[in-house]
């Protein structure tokens, strides 16, 4: 369940890469043009980082049951018991942006300009995990940007059998997610349904649809911190737009832009990876009631004795 050092987020540092402190004393005054290291290297890279996102994701959806286990499980060993115990929003925003010792100085994770990736938010705590996909999300040439098109992923996707198209939704849909939670969402329900139907909590609260107080507190160092890394991100959540684009949007079934050839291969990339998480569901469900007979067994035979 924690994040620090977990594979998620060793596989996310060997996409953006790394490089030694002295060698980056080197480099970090050479002209942007001659580092190897650099937003065209992100935006090029053919590596996939869905699997990631699919665990960043479970994370999401099993975070309240996990922070429960240790009352619900009373079979459960002292130290998933403790572990479950220390589980909350606090502690879950909080090991998103916490950057491992080894990462602090590392030349291509520091703030721009003296590391080689600018962000249109702070470019703080580039080495914790949310550090790593805000790069992901700004430089990788599968994020859909106004300027190239007018839908979440129309682009970048040629040759790649949608699956950077659909990476990239599911990488809006878990930064918009930690976005809302920051924001104030009432609870991790609303905060689902913020980053689902793209309307910030922000907005949702002026209306009148949000009006309740969150169960739980967020230290504001880490909130602001959030906040501060988000900001201003492109094409985070919609825009208005005029009425020209709306009916281009409904012209392609809410495509956008997107040819014929890569509607197709995001529709088939996204029934693959449907398919594959119900597998994983149902192999999941499976687990959980396997060991809910077997607390219920060991309940009942203390009960005889």
């Amino acid at each position: 369940v924690g994040l620090s050092g977990s594979p998620a987020q060793i596989s996310l540092q060997a996409k953006l890469g790394r490089r030694t402190p002295n060698r980056s004393v080197k480099r970090s005054t050479s002209p942007m043009k001659h580092i190897p290291f650099s937003p065209a290297i992100v935006a090029a890279s053919s590596k996939s980082f869905i699997e990631v996102l699919q665990i960043l994701t479970l994370q999401v959806h099993t975070l309240e049951e996990c922070a429960s286990l240790h009352r619900t499980q009373p079979c459960l060993d002292e130290e998933s018991k403790s572990l479950s115990a220390s589980l909350s929003i606090n502690s879950y925003l909080g090991r998103l942006i916490h950057v491992p010792f080894s990462l602090v100085d590392v030349w291509s994770l520091r703030c721009y300009p003296e590391g080689p990736l600018p962000s249109k938010g702070s470019g703080a705590n580039r080495g914790s995990i949310l550090g790593l996909l805000i790069a992901l999300y700004e430089h990788r040439s599968d994020h859909g940007n106004g300027s190239r098109s007018t839908s979440d992923s129309g682009h970048g996707d040629d040759g790649h059998g949608g699956a950077r198209a659909l990476a990239a939704d599911g990488l809006k849909w878990l930064l918009r997610f930690v976005n809302a939670l920051v924001d104030g969402a009432p609870s991790v329900s609303a905060a689902y349904q913020s980053a689902t139907n793209g309307v910030s909590v922000q907005i949702s609260s002026k209306i009148g649809l949000a009006n309740a107080s969150a169960p739980w507190t967020i230290n504001p160092s880490i909130s602001e911190g959030i906040k501060g890394m988000l900001h201003n991100l492109p094409d985070l959540w919609p825009k208005k737009e005029d009425d020209s684009m709306s009916s281009s949007k409904s012209d392609s079934n809410g495509y956008g832009g997107m040819s014929s050839k890569n509607r197709e291969a995001r529709k088939a990339a996204q029934q693959r990876a449907l398919e594959r998480i119900k597998k994983q569901q149902a192999a999941f469900a499976a687990n959980i009631a396997a060991l809910d007979k077997s607390n219920g067994s060991v309940a009942g035979e203390k009960n005889k004795g």
